[in-house]
């Protein structure tokens, strides 16, 4: 898990500190590479949409598909948790969309000639486009500071922590 994180030059803010294989963290990271994925998109660079596409469709299957089905499941046992089962089991939803949707995405992609790209990152490029209101909703959520949050965040590696 952390040499995926790597690989988007990204590690865990509290490296170290807190484990690199928290379901928050793993969220960030689709989250990340979604955003990313959205940019390639937009600039119409299929290759690189391509790579991001496949990278989370691996580590969704290789990171969280393996085990948040029945994680979710034993969450609903825990009585007095009010908010964690709910977002487990909104977090293993989004991993089984992900597993239906991106190698579907994935395909979609390989389909486009250059005009069909062209057309489509230009849709998506446009002030209203079809992703506005997620990008919005990412854009607020991203601004929010709740206590704690740093110990769940992925950074840009720095250059001292790469070991």
């Amino acid at each position: 898990m952390r040499q995926s994180y790597r690989d988007a030059g990204l590690q865990v803010r509290r490296y170290q500190r807190v484990p690199d294989d928290h379901v928050a963290l793993m969220a960030a990271f689709m989250a990340e590479l979604g955003r990313r994925t959205l940019i390639a998109l937009k600039a119409g660079d299929k290759d690189a949409a391509q790579a991001l596409l496949a990278q989370q469709f691996n580590f969704s299957r290789d990171h969280m598909a393996n085990w948040l089905p029945e994680y979710a499941e034993l969450s609903l046992r825990v009585k007095k948790a009010t908010l964690y089962p709910q977002f487990i089991q909104g977090a293993r939803a989004l991993a089984e969309a992900d597993g239906a949707f991106l190698p579907e995405a994935f395909a979609w992609l390989d389909e486009l000639d250059s005009e069909r790209l062209a057309t489509a990152a230009a849709v998506v490029a446009a002030e209203e486009n079809p992703f506005a209101p997620a990008e919005a909703a990412l854009e607020h959520v991203t601004m929010l500071t709740l206590p704690g949050l740093e110990d769940n965040e992925l950074a840009a590696i720095a250059e001292e922590n790469t070991d």
